[in-house]
């Protein structure tokens, strides 16, 4: 769901692979990835 974007050198995020797994955010180094979860399950029950 991270993938690195050589042109504006930063991770992004694609909230549409994510599997709510959380290994992205247990091995950031920096501490800045929040926990999607709430988000991804709302974005999933909205039509």
């Amino acid at each position: 769901a991270i993938v690195w974007n050589k042109e504006r050198v930063i991770p992004e995020f694609d909230i549409e692979k994510c599997t709510l797994c959380h290994k992205c955010i247990d091995v950031c180094e920096q501490n800045t990835l929040a926990d999607f979860t709430e988000v991804k399950t709302r974005a999933r029950l909205t039509p």
